[in-house]
Formats: C-alpha cells, structure tokens, sequence
C-alpha cells in the first residue's frame, strides 16, 4: 500500500523487464534494470493522477483539477474530494461521484436519519453504512435519544478525508465516543460476525448500477439486515430513480418489500428517494413530527423542512402500493444481480412519484383537515418545482431550488 497504484504498477513492468532480461540478455540486464529504476526514481509521482484520474473527473463530472483539494489511495481504491463544484464539495471514490454537499444531496443524506428517528417509536442503537460525507451519520448523532451509534465504512481514505465535510456533517469525527463510534469493516461481513441489536439500520451504499455494488440492494442483504434488528425495528436505504429503468426499480422494491413488507417510499431530493421499512406496521403520532421539528429545526430548516407538513408532503408509496408495482417480477438476488447487467436508459418511474395522500394516513393516524390541506398544497408545490427544474437547465444546479420551493409554498 506504501507504494501506490503508479509504483506499484511500475515496479511490477520493470520486474517482468529484468526478468527477460536475465532469460534473453544476462550481460545486459545490470544495465537495463540500472536504467529502468533511475528512470522511475525521477518519474513524477502523480503523474497517473494526473493524466488519468483527473481526466475521468474532468470529462464525466465536469469537475476541474484546481477544484480537487486532496486524492488518496487505500486497499479499497482512490478517493478524490473536490470543492466548489455546481454540486457543492464532492467525494468521489474510484472515479465515480459519490455525492455533493448541495441543498439536495444534504436534504435526502440527514433524512436518512432523521425519518426513520421519527418513525420509529423508542429509537435507542441506530447503525449506519457507508459514511460518505458523514451527513446522515452527523444527522444521527445530534439525537439525543440514541444510546449507542455505529458507523460502518469500508475504506480508511473516506474516513481520513471526512475533515473536507466537517460543517456539514456536524463535525462528527471530532465527537467520537463510546456511545459514538466508527468501524472500519465491510457491512455484510459485519452483519455476519456481529453479535448486536440495533433498532434502526440506515444505508446509502454507493450507486446501485456500479460493479459489485448490487450485493448491498439484494435479497439476501435484506435478509441479513432484518437478524440484527429488534421488534418493530426499522431500517432505511437510498433509492436514486434518476438511475434506473423501471423494471430494475420494480424488482429493487420487490427485494425490499419480500423481507420488509410494512414498507413506505419517501421523496429525499427531486430524484433521491428513500424505502423505510420494517417487518411490523409501523403507526406514528403527528406529535413525533412535531418534536423532531422544535428539536431540529435548525438543520432541516437548511434543507427545506419548515414545519412537520413539509415532511409528511415528502411522503409518496405505502406498502400496499409497492407490493402492487413489484408483484409481477422477480427480486434482485445475490445469483440474480439484474442491477449490474441491466442497461443505461432512460427511467421510467413516474409512477413511484405520486403522492398516495390516503396511505399516508395510514402511517400518521391523526391528521385533520387542516393538515391534509396542508399537505396538498406543499405537495402542488413541489410538484410546480420538479416540473421547472425539469423543463429548465438548473437540474443540475441546486443552489437556488430551495427558496423556490418556500417561495412557491406561499
């Protein structure tokens, strides 16, 4: 690992060279090897970096080199952190962008915590997957209910370079402590050898399209996420509809729903959708919202959440509407990884995206008339916001999207 990738691969070409040096030319090989290593000894160590990594950032995600402030190696792969992108500060890990700091990529990442803490009625250990920018995990560790919060990440470099994204994820890295803790570990294989109970498991597994990816969205994952669970516990994972095709979401949510059958779809960001579930239905009080919001208002107000209606406006699929949309079809499964064979079109979701207002009620048992018309109208509004980020060119461009959507409420 000292070495890194270009030595490392240097060192290997110049091996095989000596070697058939020694074979075919043994007067020769002193003078070749002497030539190769003084060559690598004054080859410039980013030049791989430079010439490769930086190009794939530059050409797929527009992101500049003079934008990128650290890249490191570890035995998982590159992680590169990019700041003052359209997208706010990005981490991007082996070449593909993992997420941003914009409005959008914190608003789905801390209602990763924040909605199923609410959901659930007496939250006490809460473990989360994939640190990333450390924004849902941060959102975790600000409630003060919890007793025990774990993290679990793969590589040590996201974990080195989360100091990038301290103001964003509540500087958690900085407040580690018994009750707070970071394990660097693979999720299945920490599932597999864990011994604990957790009420809640929250994930946001890199995307589902990336090669070996599809293990953390399959059948057998969900299997092994439901063991730690305690009764009613719940659990939480990012959906991104932007990247799939509709019959890869109906056989995703037919996993989903085959071990977690009291499940719900909620709107993270305009196209980041979250599944909560859980093997018991799951019934709330308005009044959890309502904490949630006088104990947090400060950080959902920051992505767009003002009052409790404008969390319940996000809601969108019960259970009984996604086990209708993945009845027909088979689920992804560790010997049926769809996902990674599955082809690069244009999704076709759109019925994942209606708001089921009745469902919800199912949910929350005691909303009044007041609060369904409440709900209406935030929903209307974010509907007229979707449809003006959609037909204009700001999709990509999330700076001002919020005080759209405040403004349009009113």
């Amino acid at each position: 690992p000292w070495l890194g990738v270009q030595t490392s691969l240097l060192t290997l070409t110049g091996l095989g060279l000596l070697i058939a040096m020694v074979a075919l030319a043994p007067k020769a090989w002193i003078a070749v090897a002497w030539t190769f290593w003084l060559g690598l000894a004054f080859l410039p160590r980013d030049l791989l970096v430079q010439h490769f990594h930086y190009a794939v950032y530059l050409r797929y995600y527009g992101v500049q080199p003079q934008e990128i402030v650290e890249f490191r190696e570890d035995l998982y792969g590159t992680v590169a952190v990019a700041k003052g992108t359209e997208i706010g500060d990005v981490l991007m890990v082996n070449e593909t962008m993992m997420m941003g700091s914009g409005a959008g990529g914190r608003r789905y990442a801390r209602l990763m915590s924040h909605l199923p803490l609410c959901l659930h009625p007496r939250p006490k250990k809460l473990l989360v997957f994939c640190f990333g920018l450390g924004m849902s995990f941060g959102a975790a560790s600000r409630h003060s209910e919890l007793e025990s919060l774990r993290c679990v990440e793969l590589s040590s470099a996201v974990l080195e370079l989360g100091k990038h994204f301290a103001s964003y994820n509540e500087h958690v890295l900085d407040r580690l402590n018994p009750n707070i803790q970071v394990t660097l570990a693979d999720g299945r294989n920490f599932l597999l050898r864990s011994t604990a109970r957790y009420d809640i498991i929250t994930f946001e597994p890199p995307p589902p399209r990336n090669p070996g990816i599809v293990n953390l969205y399959s059948l057998d994952y969900y299997r092994l996420c439901r063991e730690p669970l305690t009764p009613g516990g719940m659990i939480c994972e990012w959906m991104p509809l932007a990247q799939l095709s509709d019959p890869i979401a109906r056989r995703m949510i037919r996993a989903f729903v085959e071990v977690f059958p009291e499940a719900s779809l909620w709107e993270g960001s305009i196209d980041d959708y979250l599944l909560v579930g859980s093997t018991l239905p799951v019934k709330v009080s308005k009044q959890r919202f309502a904490q949630l919001f006088r104990e947090h208002s400060e950080q959902l107000a920051d992505i767009g959440l003002f009052d409790p209606l404008d969390l319940l406006a996000s809601f969108k699929q019960g259970s009984s509407a996604l086990e209708r949309y993945s009845s027909q079809v088979p689920p992804v499964s560790d010997n049926h990884p769809y996902l990674e064979y599955s082809q690069s079109v244009r999704p076709s979701v759109e019925e994942l995206r209606i708001s089921d207002i009745p469902a919800l009620e199912q949910v929350v048992q005691d909303l009044d008339d007041q609060d369904r018309r409440g709900i209406h109208s935030r929903v209307e509004a974010l509907q007229s916001l979707q449809n003006y980020t959609r037909l204009s060119s700001a999709h990509g461009d999330e700076v001002t999207w919020l005080w759209q959507y405040r403004w349009a409420r009113k």
